[in-house]
């Protein structure tokens, strides 16, 4: 599911750049994808995955795809062909 969601975003993104800009697509990103790192470490070890390991995985799924976009996309921003 996290590999699913990272690439749908990842496909999404530069019109979210477009529309918003690269840096609040960057910052939101960032938080979605924090949010989802600090949910997932209250799972405990033992922890059932369609309760307690999904819902963080799908956000942090979220949070990579548009991430890495868009940091990709600000690395190469004014580079010539």
């Amino acid at each position: 599911p996290l590999a699913g969601v990272l690439v749908t975003v990842a496909g999404a993104t530069p019109a979210i750049i477009e529309r918003v800009g690269a840096r609040p697509t960057l910052v939101g990103s960032l938080v979605v994808l924090a949010a989802g790192l600090v949910w997932l470490s209250f799972a405990s070890s033992d922890a059932q995955f369609s309760q307690q390991v999904l819902g963080p995985s799908l956000l942090i799924g979220l949070g990579l795809g548009g991430a890495f976009v868009t940091t990709t996309q600000l690395s190469v921003d004014g580079v010539e062909d």
